[in-house]
């Protein structure tokens, strides 16, 4: 039997023989750098097998020479390492290359080598990995435990250096807890950074009143960054410098720097900082100051600088844009955001870091690109699949052209969907945009996986992108996309992540094609009706995984709620769509539709009302309290309101036709006592027609009377009432209230269900 390895190895070759891994075996590690690796690999290997090592020595000193190329664990049965075995260290880490390792098994000996710290522990992750092919004996004589290793030879090493993953605290703040489990699970698929966006979730000291009062505290803030190196983790900070700097300006002793005075604080929209005030540079200094005493590992720190809406605006950049743009405005703004970014760089390089930045304003207003500073790493973000790998192999050689690096950004989580993010989208934007930037790999950092709190898809929800960035970041893949390459993924994410046997492998074979078919964002031009068959599908087949998942269970139970999820907006619209087809004006309903449709409506509340029970119990396991709350509100309050409306209406409609008939009823001998007037005469008898209307409505027989026929009515009823004696017209002011207050609710109701049924985006996202 072969290991699944996820990511897979560059050159695995499986030999004849075994060795024998147990307690009575020695250790040697030869820096001390790698004891939190190592300890790393001891701890899972009692874990899942019961069997205790310990490091024999740490031969910092000896054969040093050689030992100083690189990194090595060797376990073996002798009692010191063999003579000829700088030999055999020299040779194998000739074959290492960045971050790549060896990993060796023979039947006498166990060998993991690399140049690097992390890429000695990328070996012992994929020792870990080899794990479900050891077996586990009694030994004959001591009664001891023994693992049982087939030998292996791994050479292995990633196409791209850098395989970050942003973790996104402005939304959804997940527990401590939970955060720690989330990198451990990141190093266990050889991603070796994470972009903290804390925004202000981050113990400022310098400026502590911008904090959250759900901010991590300074030994929490530590222990996670610390958690991250202990992992091979670099942990970058991300600190706004120009845009998306709301958290900051929405408190009022900050609202004096806002680009546009007049722009209040929404958490739907940004907040940009006026470059040219007096007082920014110092407030990003004081930021940037904190985040560094934090991550003085990184090497480098993000500062932002995308999506800056309102530049130009204030009286001062305004006017600066316009004496540097010479009557070109874009050019003006290309001079401000150049300069302003480029004093932020200063800033980041007295620190001894290296900067990063988004790439859209610089594309957006490149005039004076040239100006600014080589220093910064470009980081290249595009989240569609509307551009081709070559569109993106374009951009991104403008950059390198000009004489930057750069890193490339896809997303596993940019779709504002909510329940669960559009993996028809991300899996190929993932797989296209890595692979354009191995086009030409010259001025490459890496790769990053950007994952948005703000399109409210909780991060459970996303790993499985996660991992296939992981794996598609390892061994980047020169063909195109299509789903033969997430087909290819699919057992391997089943049986690492979920840990699903082999034998069961084929049963679960679709749960990744109908997630990704389940998860596509419906229009309104969709066939609702197939894609409600297809969330069905995919809905069975993940609660078949929840219950054969022998891993990682609340990942697979959060995509099944986040498809349920998406089906019930789906049966929302397929409600309002039937409820605009039910009130066409050539075939209007009638009282049985009506009941019928009013069950519906009962029904879709209820499971609106159960999703809301149990999207509450699973966040409340991640997310604080007060994050809950906000997400429950979001989702259900609206759609929920809306719906009410809609069953309220419905309920309410047989009660008003009931009065409407009676208001009728009542009027008809008054109409049909006029004799003299012929015009009159006539009104009676269209009067009687919209009482045998309605009336046939109640009793079940006739189609309800719509909006137009009640409007020709009234039209009808105030002409008539021009002419009418006064006493009768004063006792029909109430018969005209009546029709009015039916007309006016049904009409909009209808204009409602209307606005529903041409944007399924009225009712908000959710």
């Amino acid at each position: 039997m072969k290991p699944s390895f996820l990511p897979v190895p560059k050159v695995f070759i499986q030999g004849e023989g075994k060795f024998h891994l147990h307690d009575g075996l020695n250790v040697f590690v030869n820096k001390a750098k790698v004891q939190d690796h190592v300890i790393d690999l001891f701890g899972f290997i009692w874990r899942n097998f019961k069997v205790n090592l310990k490091i024999t020595a740490i031969r910092d000193r000896d054969f040093k020479e050689e030992y100083e190329s690189g990194f090595f664990l060797f376990i073996t049965g002798e009692d010191a390492l063999p003579d000829s075995f700088p030999g055999i260290l020299t040779s194998a880490l000739a074959r290492c290359q960045g971050e790549g390792y060896i990993l060796q098994i023979q039947g006498q000996s166990l060998l993991i080598c690399s140049h690097t710290t992390r890429g000695f522990y990328n070996g012992v992750i994929s020792l870990q990995q080899s794990s479900e092919v050891f077996t586990v004996v009694k030994n004959a004589g001591n009664n001891k435990t023994e693992i049982i290793i087939p030998v292996m030879d791994i050479q292995d090493h990633p196409d791209l250096d850098l395989r970050a993953v942003h973790i996104d605290l402005k939304r959804q703040m997940h527990s401590l807890e939970y955060l720690k489990d989330y990198i451990r699970m990141l190093a266990r698929f050889k991603i070796n950074a994470v972009v903290w966006e804390w925004e202000d979730k981050f113990p400022f000291k310098h400026r502590p009143e911008i904090k959250h009062p759900l901010a991590f505290n300074a030994q929490e803030t530590t222990e996670l960054i610390e958690l991250c190196r202990a992992h091979g983790i670099e942990a970058i900070p991300l600190v706004q410098t120009y845009g998306h700097l709301e958290f900051v300006l929405k408190k009022e002793q900050y609202a004096h720097l806002k680009e546009n005075k007049k722009a209040t604080y929404d958490p739907y929209h940004t907040l940009d900082i006026c470059a040219l005030h007096d007082e920014t540079m110092k407030l990003i200094a004081d930021m940037i100051a904190d985040m560094v005493s934090y991550h003085h590992r990184s090497r480098y720190i993000h500062v932002g600088g995308d999506e800056v809406y309102t530049i130009g605006t204030c009286e001062k950049c305004k006017a600066f844009v316009e004496a540097h743009g010479n009557g070109d405005a874009i050019r003006g703004k290309s001079k401000l955001y150049i300069m302003h970014v480029n004093r932020v760089i200063q800033i980041v390089k007295g620190f001894g870091k290296i900067p990063l930045i988004w790439h859209d304003y610089l594309l957006k207003y490149p005039a004076c690109i040239d100006e600014l500073d080589k220093d910064v790493v470009i980081v290249y973000w595009m989240y569609g699949k509307d551009k081709s790998p070559a569109d993106f192999a374009g951009d991104i050689a403008f950059f390198k052209q000009k004489g930057f690096k750069v890193l490339v950004a896809s997303s596993v989580n940019s779709d504002f969907q909510y329940a669960i993010p559009n993996y028809d989208v991300r899996l190929q934007n993932i797989h296209d945009l890595n692979k354009a930037s191995l086009q030409d790999p010259a001025g490459n950092v890496g790769a990053l996986a950007t994952n948005w709190a703000c399109c409210r898809a909780p991060m459970e929800t996303s790993i499985p992108a996660v991992l296939f960035f992981a794996d598609a970041s390892w061994n980047v893949r020169d063909v195109s996309y299509s789903r033969s390459v997430p087909r290819e993924f699919a057992p391997r994410l089943l049986r690492r992540l979920f840990s699903i046997p082999d034998e069961d492998l084929k049963k679960h074979e679709r749960a990744i094609d109908l997630l990704i078919d389940g998860s596509t964002r419906p229009t309104t031009t969709t066939d609702l009706h197939r894609v409600d068959e297809v969330l069905g599908e995919a809905i069975d087949a993940w609660t078949l995984l929840v219950g054969d998942a022998r891993a990682s269970l609340g990942v697979a139970e959060n995509i099944m709620h986040g498809l349920m999820l998406q089906r019930l907006k789906v049966h929302l619209f397929l409600l309002i769509r039937h409820v605009e087809a039910l009130f066409d004006l050539d075939h209007p309903p009638r009282m049985t539709d009506l009941d019928a449709l009013h069950s519906g409506m009962k029904t879709l509340a209820g499971e609106f009302a159960s999703a809301k029970v149990k999207t509450r119990a699973l966040f409340g396991k991640v997310m604080y309290d007060e994050e809950v709350a906000d997400e429950i509100d979001i989702r259900f309050t609206k759609p929920s309101a809306y719906l009410e409306s809609l069953r309220s209406f419905i309920a309410n409609l047989h009660g008003q036709m009931s009065g409407l008939e009676s208001q009728l009823e009542k009027h008809a001998p008054v109409f049909r006592g006029v004799k003299d007037h012929g015009d009159l005469v006539a009104f009676s008898r269209e009067h009687d027609a919209m009482l045998g209307a309605i009336r046939g409505f109640l009793q079940g027989h006739s189609p309800l009377p719509l909006v137009d026929s009640l409007e020709r009515y009234l039209v009808a009823l105030e002409g008539a009432m021009q002419r009418m004696p006064v006493e009768i017209t004063e006792s029909c002011s109430s018969l005209v209230q009546s029709v009015r207050q039916v007309h006016d609710a049904m009409d909009s109701f209808l204009v409602e269900v209307a606005r529903c049924a041409m944007d399924l985006a009225f009712l908000g996202r959710f």
